[in-house]
C-alpha cells in the first residue's frame, strides 16, 4: 500500500525542484541578455524588452506557484482540497501567461503605429493586478495584499475623496491600461523588470514609456503626450 503522506511530500519536493530549475533558467537568461561578447563568443542579447519582461513575469509566477502555491497549502493543512488548490494554481499560471502575452503584443503594436486602448486591455490590466495581489497574499501575507487592493481602489475612487487625498479622474480604459500594465517605463512591467538593458547615452537612444527605444530628443525639443492614447508629439 502507498503512504499518502509520503506521496504528498514527494509531490512537494518535485515542485520545489521544478521551481529551482525555473529560477536557474531565469538567471541564465539574465546573464545572456546582459553579457558582452567574450573571445569567440558573440553577444546574444539584449533580447526585446517586451518578450523578455513578459517571460520573466511568467517564470517568476511559476516559481511562486511551484514552491509556495496553494497546492502546498492544501497538502499541509487540508489534503482533501488538494485537487481544488491545484486547479487554482493552474488557473493563476494560465492567467499569467495570457496577460503577459497581451502585454508583449500590445507594446509592440504601440511602437509600430497609432494605438488606442479598448475595454479588453483594461480588463487584462485588472486581471494582472488581481493576480499579483493574490500572489502577494500567498507569499507575504494579508497586510501587503490589502494595501495593494486599497491602492487599486484609490486609483479609481480617489477623485471622490476630499482635501489632499483627491486625485484627478482616471479613465478605466485609457489611463488604467497604460499606467499599470502596457507601459515599459513606469508600469508593473516597467523599469523594475529591466535585465541588463543598459542605459542610453545622449545622441544614442532614450527610453520612453511608449516604446522600448526611441531616438533621443534633440536639445530644445520636448516630447508632449496628447490626450489621444498612443500619440506623442515633438515640439
Amino acid at each position: 500500500m502507498f503512504d499518502s503522506t509520503e506521496i504528498d511530500h514527494r509531490f512537494a519536493r518535485w515542485g520545489a525542484f521544478a521551481a529551482l530549475l525555473v529560477g536557474f533558467g531565469m538567471t541564465m537568461v539574465a546573464l545572456i541578455n546582459s553579457m558582452p561578447g567574450v573571445w569567440y563568443l558573440p553577444r546574444i542579447g539584449p533580447f526585446p524588452a517586451e518578450y523578455l519582461r513578459a517571460s520573466i513575469l511568467v517564470a517568476s509566477i511559476s516559481v511562486v506557484l511551484l514552491s509556495l502555491g496553494f497546492y502546498r497549502l492544501a497538502l499541509e493543512r487540508r489534503p482533501g482540497l488538494f485537487v481544488l488548490a491545484l486547479v487554482a494554481d493552474i488557473f493563476l499560471l494560465v492567467t499569467a501567461v495570457v496577460v503577459s502575452w497581451v502585454f508583449a503584443v500590445v507594446n509592440l503594436e504601440i511602437q509600430e503605429s497609432l494605438f488606442f486602448f479598448e475595454p479588453v486591455h483594461a480588463w487584462v490590466t485588472m486581471a494582472g493586478a488581481i493576480l499579483l495581489i493574490v500572489l502577494c497574499w500567498r507569499v507575504w501575507g494579508l497586510p501587503l495584499a490589502l494595501f495593494g487592493a486599497l491602492m487599486l481602489l484609490y486609483y479609481f475612487f480617489g477623485q471622490y475623496l476630499p482635501w489632499i487625498f483627491k486625485i484627478i479622474p482616471m479613465s478605466f480604459v485609457d489611463n488604467f491600461s497604460e499606467d499599470l500594465w502596457f507601459n515599459l517605463n513606469k508600469g508593473v512591467l516597467g523599469q523594475l523588470f529591466e535585465v541588463g538593458d543598459g542605459k542610453a547615452t545622449d545622441g544614442e537612444f532614450a527610453h520612453d514609456s511608449r516604446s522600448r527605444y526611441q531616438p533621443a530628443t534633440p536639445p530644445g525639443l520636448s516630447r508632449i503626450r496628447t490626450s489621444q492614447p498612443g500619440l506623442n508629439l515633438v515640439t
